[in-house]
């Protein structure tokens, strides 16, 4: 995969918003501009402040090494790991959470077609048992990304699907196992609650097993997708992130607001597109391109 020319996609309209701030020829003609551009792209005003004080306190005698030290202010904020969590012997289990719409259910399917391309055996659970659309729906992309499936009846209680389909041999031999859960508004304390029991359940069945509880955000959402991220964050304590619909806005700031506000929550995968191969591990080198351009030639030394 070309990770970089993914993520220039991906980025492609925060890119070109940010990217007119730059026009001035002296420093001290961009810091308005930039700042007000960060906000535009969803940084919120907190997190872009903090962006420009850390770029005047060097001083940039050139826009262009203005521009150095901007690309270094954003990859600080991304300096802790981002890899994904596997147990120490199989199955490891990975929940997949979220806001109706988010895309959590196209997303599970993705990361299985991702591992299952690089030799590894993965199931998809569908523990969303409200909608019978929702299994079918998981059913399908379970056989074009050539996974294991397993589902219960609709209105099955989402803890003993879960319990059921970690007593199954079939899933219990699989190095990954993702379970695509219901959407849940994050502002529903019942609904939350219960995705923490599933958890549990999971802990319980398989113990170790569970290491990854993911979020997925909508990517169109902006500072609202921030609003989500720390409310299931409180109740579910996420592992990571996963980005959805990035290509289809400049919002693409936001992540940078999520950085400062759940610094312990990394950004771990990112999907533009419908397609199964639609999706990339986070990389924030490729990132930084993305969204400022190319580093190569810019000097941040005066």
């Amino acid at each position: 995969m070309d990770i970089k020319g993914f993520f220039r996609k991906a980025l492609g309209k925060t890119k070109d918003l940010i990217a007119g701030a730059f026009q001035p020829e002296l420093p001290e003609e961009v810091y308005a501009e930039l700042e007000d551009r960060l906000i535009l792209a969803d940084a919120g005003p907190a997190t872009a402040a903090g962006i420009i004080e850390s770029i005047q306190s060097k001083k940039p005698a050139t826009v262009e090494t203005l521009r150095g030290h901007f690309r270094s202010a954003i990859r600080e904020r991304f300096s802790n790991s981002a890899a994904p969590i596997f147990a120490l012997a199989p199955p490891t289990v990975w929940f997949v959470f979220g806001t109706n719409g988010a895309g959590k259910t196209t997303t599970a399917a993705k990361i299985a077609s991702f591992y299952k391309s690089q030799g590894s055996t993965v199931g998809l659970v569908a523990a969303d048992t409200f909608r019978a659309a929702a299994i079918d729906q998981l059913r399908v992309l379970a056989g074009r990304a050539g996974s294991e499936f397993y589902a219960m009846e609709e209105g099955a209680h989402p803890s003993a699907v879960i319990f059921d389909a970690l007593s199954d041999k079939t899933i219990r031999s699989c190095n990954l196992v993702i379970v695509d859960t219901a959407g849940r508004l994050h502002t529903k304390t019942s609904l939350m609650e219960e995705l923490a029991k599933m958890t549990k359940s999971c802990e319980k069945t398989a113990p170790g097993a569970l290491t990854e509880r993911l979020l997925v955000l909508d990517g169109t959402a902006g500072q609202n997708a921030l609003v989500q991220a720390k409310t299931f964050h409180a109740s579910l304590q996420l592992t990571g992130l996963i980005v959805t619909k990035l290509d289809a806005s400049a919002k693409a700031g936001f992540l940078l607001a999520i950085r400062q506000d759940l610094p312990g929550v990394p950004v771990k995968w990112v999907g533009v597109g419908e397609t199964l191969e639609d999706i990339a591990p986070f990389d924030p080198d490729a990132f930084v391109d993305g969204l400022v351009g190319s580093g190569e030639s810019v000097k941040v030394s005066e």
